[in-house]
């Protein structure tokens, strides 16, 4: 394996499902963040290609797909070649924001079964606020996802914005599959939630 560093600002490339092409997002260093008790977040960008080709400057002028999104496994993810760095671009003012995040209690049962719902605020799990889940069921879950959950969460909300049935390209009859589709329905793009809600809890 090659030995590979990343750093904030850093674009990466990444493959979508079912041979659709690749996605691409903004790596975000968070261990310089004050109390934040994950080290990697992405911010998704709203441009995807069919082949390895791309447009550098029309991916950083790019809005984005999806709320960032919290990340593990990216190092040896990238050592083997599977996400590719491909590019760095100047971090602005909204990459030094970390948005709200939910998270439940309890934390070791499914969602289903939480009986409590807050959402975190800059990224300090010491620092969350209990809220209804009609008021966070829009954030992105205070975890850390997989890079091979990543792919199919990215895969599954370009087919919903391209108004493609996502049970023609995944079995939803999966586990896996299915959570990750009904996440999708629960937690939309970033394009359908108003301003004032994007990365933020209802208030």
């Amino acid at each position: 394996m090659k030995k590979v560093k990343v750093t904030s600002g850093d674009i990466l490339r990444f493959p979508l499902c079912n041979n659709m092409g690749y996605a691409y997002a903004k790596y975000i260093d968070l261990r310089n963040f004050h109390n934040v008790n994950y080290p990697s977040m992405l911010k998704v960008f709203n441009y995807w290609t069919k082949t390895k080709d791309f447009d550098f400057a029309t991916i950083t002028q790019s809005s984005y797909l999806l709320q960032p999104i919290l990340v593990a496994g990216i190092l040896p993810t990238l050592k083997n070649g599977l996400w590719e760095v491909i590019g760095n671009h100047e971090l602005t003012p909204d990459d030094a924001v970390i948005n709200h995040f939910k998270t439940y209690y309890p934390s070791w049962a499914e969602e289903t079964a939480a009986k409590k719902w807050y959402y975190v605020i800059d990224g300090d799990l010491k620092n969350k606020t209990e809220a209804e889940f009609e008021n966070v069921k829009h954030l992105e879950l205070w975890d850390a996802q997989g890079t091979g959950t990543i792919e199919i969460k990215v895969t599954m909300q370009i087919l919903l914005k391209e108004n493609l049935t996502v049970s023609d390209y995944f079995d939803l009859e999966k586990e896996k599959f299915n959570l990750e589709y009904q996440k999708a329905l629960t937690v939309p793009l970033l394009s359908k939630l108003p301003t004032e809600l994007q990365g933020k809890a209802k208030f």
